[in-house]
């Protein structure tokens, strides 16, 4: 017979499965917004647009920062471009954000530090971020 501590953690343990299940699903989703975007011609939407863009190391050295910069510069990515997705690019890349464990993050790893690129660039950085994320999950 199972005791009451017993039945307790195997729930804890199925929710913290079907929220593990959740996240990776989320950000498949947001992959597929940002593949969406990179087949937009960049160049014709938005002619010298420019958008401060990490890189993969800056997400290893710096996870919660760097999905918060993408996030910003999603939004004004989004908002140059006139494109509203639903639900917005930016909140799924905060919620995956949010999903970290919370940590000290340096200085150097604010948004405006980091190189500004067209928005071609900054769009393969950040999928080829979220593909890194997606198969750390698997």
């Amino acid at each position: 017979m199972l005791t009451g501590r017993l039945v307790f953690m195997g729930m804890i343990l199925c929710v913290s499965c079907l929220l593990d299940v959740q996240a990776k699903v989320f950000s498949r989703d947001v992959i597929k917004q940002v593949e969406i975007l990179m087949e937009k011609d960049s160049l014709t939407m938005c002619a010298g647009c420019k958008l401060y863009t990490p890189s993969l190391g800056d997400y290893k050295r710096c996870p919660i920062t760097t999905l918060n910069c993408f996030s910003a510069e999603v939004k004004v990515l989004l908002l140059e471009w006139e494109i509203r997705p639903k639900p917005p690019l930016e909140w799924g890349l905060k919620f995956l954000a949010a999903e970290l464990p919370p940590q000290t993050e340096s200085e150097s790893c604010q948004c405006e530090l980091h190189k500004e690129e067209d928005a071609k660039d900054f769009l393969s950085q950040l999928n080829k971020m979220l593909q890194a994320i997606n198969s750390d999950d698997s």
